[in-house]
């Protein structure tokens, strides 16, 4: 799915029963309450709550879930999966819970893109993401270089090509660090499906290479939500995680950290393998670091009673935010260290880094994972299953699967040693 553009939908205000879906409250209290409710045994339900239970999931879907209009205008027909759970209904005269639930989420699989949408339902261990998709970078293990306007081999992986043979550009150079002021590539391909090989033409004849998926650097086995430390020299910042409840030292050293580097001429901030979280803890570095955070793009936010008491109807609201550099104080460079398991606040994390004079992504592309964000829990009547539905959709950002490109790519085990590296040279 491209951009998220308004186009021709609907954003006006409409009735909106009350008190339609059985629980519905924000993401953290609402998935224990959602939790709580799955440890209830798996029961038979008649055709009649069968109904009532889909009566309610199709409620959330047009009336609490920000992203459905959004979907609609690019094509997707919810009526059609509408019909497909009817009809798995209307073939049984009993239902368990957990088969209902499992219709629902067949029914919605694939039909548009969505990574923070998701179902909880019984027989799960963990939540379950219908709608993923996601845009994954495949490298070859070649390293060109540009020299006088020919792309010449400095290393390879594979003996179909050796140094100092000629590459063809055909769109599969992704620039990396260089020890020079000579321009690199990586040679790969960033597809939607899994990809094992690529057509190349060195020395002017087609052929094959071997690709694997990008190499990047493993996580830790402990979550850090903000920790700062030397390597090598230089200021390091690690971050692999925004959910404060799975670090409780470190959160709260956001600030602090931003006082103590505002005089620094380079900071790492190694971000590799952060799913998100809480977008708090960066946003509080930054603006103490910069004296000056913005979060550039357009919010499009979904309001009902269910959001808030002093609602009475469904509207949107829109709010933008805009970068104006002229505020930014920080004079050092900042890089960031990315990969495609960051997603959420992290992504919105390399969205603040447009606030500073000096920011470079190195790594991979993010998971792209934020077009819709800030989830709200409903928890359907008769099957318990909690949908975890965004109210807040986000344009002006990148394509959701796709997330944000780097603005140098690696294929490595360790970045930040290769950061650190390219810093020296």
């Amino acid at each position: 799915m491209p951009l998220l553009q308004k186009g021709q939908i609907d954003f006006s205000e409409k009735p909106i029963e009350r008190n339609k879906v059985k629980f519905f409250q924000a993401y953290k209290w609402g998935k224990c309450s959602a939790y709580l409710r799955l440890l209830k045994k798996d029961r038979v339900l008649s055709k009649k709550d069968a109904f009532k239970d889909f009566d309610a999931f199709r409620f959330a879907l047009d009336n609490l879930y920000c992203g459905k209009p959004f979907h609609e205008a690019s094509g997707t027909d919810f009526a059609s999966i509408y019909s497909e759970i009817q009809d798995f209904i209307n073939s049984n005269e009993t239902i368990s819970s957990a088969e209902l639930c499992k219709a629902y989420a067949k029914a919605l699989e694939g039909k548009f893109v969505d990574n923070h949408f998701r179902l909880l339902f019984h027989g799960e261990s963990k939540s379950v993401v219908p709608c993923v998709k996601r845009c994954l970078p495949y490298f070859s293990g070649i390293t060109v270089e540009k020299i006088n306007g020919s792309f010449i081999v400095v290393s390879s992986e594979t003996d179909k090509v050796k140094p100092n043979d000629i590459i063809e550009d055909t769109g599969c150079f992704f620039p990396t660090l260089s020890p020079d002021n000579n321009q690199r590539f990586l040679v790969g391909i960033h597809s939607w499906t899994e990809q094992t090989s690529l057509q190349i033409i060195c020395n002017r004849e087609k052929t094959s290479v071997p690709l694997h998926l990008c190499r990047i650097a493993e996580n830790e086995n402990k979550d850090i939500v903000f920790s700062l430390r030397k390597v090598n020299g230089f200021d390091v910042i690690r971050s692999n995680t925004f959910a404060s409840f799975k670090d409780k030292t470190q959160p709260y050293a956001a600030k602090p950290i931003g006082e103590m580097l505002k005089n620094n001429d380079v900071i790492i901030f190694d971000m590799h393998h952060n799913g998100g979280g809480n977008s708090t803890y960066s946003a509080v570095f930054f603006e103490t670091l910069n004296g000056y955070c913005a979060d550039p793009f357009t919010a499009h936010i979904l309001m009902t009673p269910y959001h808030s008491k002093s609602v009475n109807n469904r509207k949107w609201v829109e709010e933008k935010d805009e970068v104006d550099l002229s505020k930014a104080q920080f004079n050092g460079k900042v890089i960031v260290i990315a990969d495609y398991y960051c997603g959420s606040s992290a992504e919105e994390t390399i969205n603040f880094t447009k606030s500073l004079k000096n920011p470079i992504v190195v790594g991979t592309n993010t998971l792209g994972c934020n077009c819709f964000t800030n989830l709200w829990v409903c928890v359907l009547p008769k099957t318990h299953m909690a949908m975890f539905l965004p109210n807040i959709a986000l344009s002006d950002m990148f394509e959701e699967g796709k997330g944000f490109e780097p603005d140098y790519w690696l294929d490595s085990k360790t970045p930040l040693e290769d950061v650190i590296d390219w810093l020296k040279k």
